[in-house]
């Protein structure tokens, strides 16, 4: 048997959000319920993603969270592309929930050059805020990554794409 068995869907109680904002974070929650590994198979690939960087060192928490966070960026450009075929009519939530988000300074840029921040961080914003931040740049080189990452459609793809980054 496939699919989800048994979840228990955790979400955040936010206070004076829109129904889009709302509804953009129970689709997105609902997505990584469908389609990403419980949290124990979540973390250990993650560990194993830096014990593969990094062979031969103890991974450390903190290289453990940051591999967590590629992971999660990653995996958030998948699930929401697929929760936006899967229910088309969410789209117009996410449009405008992500802007709600941006204009709440949620991701902390209104004071910020976004093409200032690291790669994994303007490609969040980039997969998060879509037309909201359409003038993010980047190289040539990160490119080539920000079309793995558009074409992303398995979970695997998503762990070999974490290590490759």
């Amino acid at each position: 048997m496939t699919g989800v068995q048994t979840c228990a869907l955790p979400i955040s109680v936010w206070q004076g959000i829109s129904n889009d904002l709302e509804d953009l974070l129970l689709v997105h929650e609902t997505g990584h319920a469908l389609d990403t590994p419980d949290a124990e198979t979540y973390k250990k690939t993650a560990d194993d993603i830096a014990a593969k960087a990094f062979p031969g060192e103890k991974v450390s928490d903190a290289l453990a969270r940051t591999v967590q966070g590629f992971l999660n960026v990653i995996e958030d450009a998948r699930i929401d592309k697929r929760q936006k075929r899967r229910y088309p009519g969410c789209r117009r939530n996410y449009l405008l929930g992500y802007k709600e988000l941006v204009e709440r300074d949620f991701f902390g840029t209104a004071k910020r050059d976004i093409n200032s921040m690291n790669f994994i961080d303007r490609l969040n914003l980039y997969f998060k805020g879509g037309n909201i931040h359409s003038n993010i740049t980047f190289t040539s080189e990160e490119k080539v990554f920000l079309k793995k990452v558009e074409n992303a459609e398995t979970w695997d793809e998503v762990v070999s794409l974490t290590e490759e980054i």
